[in-house]
């Protein structure tokens, strides 16, 4: 495992993924590789192999904050956003990851459509700086301006909208319908497209995709990491 980390710290994630894994086969109560294995497989898109390490490492490992968080990514992953949030909440006393975890909250909340929750879990993130990984801030970052992209769409639908009903209300009939047709087909193509763009960062295809699983994670929990 100690070779992994110096791997995982150099850059060289292939190999520190097969030291992981290695580790874990050989020793199922080592709660070092399966961490190690599911930051790794996961930054190199690799989601069987974060599944595998998050699943044994939460079966061996039961109610750790740290397995249970990188569960949730894997599920995340998966598009199981729901699931994955459930996860994220029942975690609990981790300062280590207390940032990340608020970050993938909100995530999972605008991904499951919760966007009432989710706004108000992004308005919660404006001052966190994310000083663990700057990837981090990077994504909550993307998430507010497309948001703020969204929504002035969303204004501009309502506007159509709103200057069609004016116009059935002055007379001009079905003619003054077509804004209002139009201002509901812009807000459901805008939204559509929205949470297309969302779940396409968190779960599409690895070159693409968010950098969710943070390696500043599992390098802060490294005390916790020692003692198992």
């Amino acid at each position: 495992v100690e070779a992994g980390m110096r791997m995982l710290a150099q850059g060289r994630l292939e190999e520190a993924l097969n030291q992981f894994v290695s580790a874990y086969t050989l020793q199922h109560f080592h709660r070092v590789a399966y961490l190690g294995a599911a930051v790794v497989a996961d930054q190199l898109g690799l989601d069987d192999e974060t599944e595998t390490a998050t699943v044994m490492g939460c079966r061996y490992f039961p109610g750790d904050s740290a397995l249970e968080y990188h569960r949730g990514i894997s599920l995340m992953r998966q598009r199981k956003f729901g699931h994955a949030l459930n996860v994220f909440r029942s975690i609990q006393h981790w300062a280590a990851g207390e940032q990340p975890l608020r970050l993938m909250i909100c995530l999972c909340l605008l991904a499951d459509r919760q966007l009432g929750a989710g706004r108000a879990a992004l308005r919660g993130l404006y001052a966190v700086r994310f000083d663990q990984d700057p990837h981090l801030a990077n994504i909550a970052r993307w998430v507010r301006a497309q948001q703020w992209a969204r929504d002035l769409l969303l204004s501009g639908s309502v506007g159509a909208a709103m200057l069609g009903i004016c116009s059935v209300v002055a007379g001009w009939g079905l003619l003054g319908g077509v804004p209002v047709v139009a201002g509901v087909v812009l807000w459901r193509m805008v939204m559509k497209s929205w949470h297309r763009q969302l779940t396409a960062q968190i779960a599409g295809d690895s070159p693409h995709r968010m950098r969710l699983a943070s390696s500043a994670v599992l390098m802060d929990d490294r005390p916790n990491l020692s003692a198992r």
